[in-house]
């Protein structure tokens, strides 16, 4: 008698291996997203760039890239806006046009 279906899954014959839903996992990082009222420890999927996936815990394949973030915070969507500003640098940013003038040791008239 050939192998019956239940002793062919039992051994491990036939079981195929899933890929990965995700491109990287960030694991137990503590999530702020007060978008999707989540505050808590969380996993996050990404898949070509994007969040694909949060949830308590995400399995991941072996081919995907883990990213372990016990401990960290982390906040999808927060954009770093801070810029380091240098006279001579960095141009006239922020100056009012008098002030320009006036630090260039041009007078208004």
């Amino acid at each position: 008698m050939a192998n019956s279906p239940k002793k062919a899954a039992a051994s491990g014959a036939g079981v195929a291996k899933l890929k990965s839903p995700y491109d990287a996992v960030v694991k137990g990082g503590h999530l702020i997203d007060p978008a999707n009222n989540r505050d808590g420890r969380f996993d996050i999927g990404i898949k070509k760039g994007r969040i694909a996936a949060v949830a308590p815990t995400l399995e991941h394949g072996g081919a995907t890239r883990v990213i372990d973030a016990k401990g960290l915070v982390v906040t999808p969507g927060l954009i770093d806006t801070h810029a380091h500003v240098y006279q001579h640098v960095s141009g006239d940013f922020g100056l009012p046009r008098s002030r320009r003038h006036s630090q260039r040791g041009h007078h208004r008239r």
